[in-house]
């Protein structure tokens, strides 16, 4: 499924929102996104719509993270934002530990 969701980023990658953020915080970044209303009522609505979250280390040692609305029946991006950090937060290290992708729901 991360394959799948990262080719399907590179198609959109030029309509998505990107925001620059000097140290990414789990709770303000991340979760808050995924909470806005009309976000959280497709995803309470739907049990096919996933909160996924893609964690990237650059090359020069800074993150971009990506949130994505998922539809795991249609193989679609719903919604998505990047954010470029440069550094993350405990509990976002926490979260993520070793892997590259968490699913929040």
């Amino acid at each position: 499924m991360y394959e799948l969701i990262k080719e399907l980023l590179a198609s959109v990658w030029n309509t998505i929102k990107k925001i620059i953020v000097k140290v990414l915080n789990f709770f303000k970044n991340i979760v808050s996104w995924f909470k806005e209303p009309s976000r959280l009522r497709k995803i309470k609505e739907d049990k096919n719509k996933m909160a996924v979250v893609i964690k990237e280390k650059m090359q020069n040692g800074d993150y971009e993270v990506i949130n994505v609305l998922f539809d795991k029946n249609e193989s679609e991006i719903l919604d998505a934002e990047v954010i470029s950090a440069g550094d993350i937060d405990q509990e976002t290290h926490n979260k993520f530990k070793d892997k590259d992708m968490v699913i929040l729901n």
